[in-house]
């Protein structure tokens, strides 16, 4: 049977902490590889032989299978398991959510938190970041506004959906947003955080 066997990340990544926050929560160990990009290892032959994007996560499988792109991951990992929306319509709603958050919160609050925490990558202007956040705002607004009436983001129970909007979300603070703007997605995030086996981002190596 295929199965995760190592993952190539950074701790700090919100994506590759989704993976790992899923992992973790499906009760899947695996080796766990640091793909340090200020070193150049995501530029190395090697990491671009396992993804010539240059990018983690990529999740190495027992068969020497490379998944990479964190929300497909999720998605492989959730198949058949409590994570995964429960109909058709639910899983529907994950691929809409999914695409939005690498379109609206990745590339969003993730490029602001990520850009605060490493200037030194490209050069940026308080312009920029007023962009971003006025880009992410309308982004948390949309979250915001869809929570009501509902506790989690496909379906009625917590899934995949929701791990894939909650690792830039719940730290969104360190790219300058204010969550406290947004009482419902501040609600979600303690939902998120008191699932069980729930870890948080400095737990890097996810998995038990």
């Amino acid at each position: 049977m295929v199965a995760p066997k190592k993952l190539y990340d950074l701790p700090f990544s919100g994506n590759g902490y989704k993976v790992r926050l899923a992992l973790a929560q499906l009760g899947i160990p695996v080796a766990y590889e640091v793909v340090d990009f200020q070193k150049g290892e995501t530029r190395a032959p090697g990491f671009l032989a396992k993804n010539p994007m240059g990018q983690i996560p990529v999740l190495e499988l027992t068969d020497g299978t490379y998944l990479r792109e964190s929300n497909a991951i999720l998605y492989w990992l959730a198949e058949s398991t409590h994570l995964m929306p429960a109909d058709a319509l639910s899983r529907a709603r994950f691929v809409q959510w999914a695409m939005f958050e690498q379109n609206h919160i990745d590339k969003v609050i993730g490029r602001a938190r990520f850009l605060r925490a490493y200037p030194e990558f490209r050069p940026t202007t308080e312009e920029d970041f007023a962009g971003w956040l006025n880009e992410g705002n309308q982004a948390l607004a949309i979250m915001e506004a869809d929570l009501a009436g509902r506790a989690f983001f496909a379906g009625e129970r917590y899934s995949i959906a929701d791990i894939c909007l909650y690792g830039y979300v719940h730290c969104a603070a360190e790219g300058g947003f204010d969550l406290a703007r947004f009482p419902r997605v501040s609600a979600w995030i303690g939902r998120v955080s008191d699932q069980p086996r729930h870890i948080l981002m400095s737990d890097a190596a996810g998995a038990p």
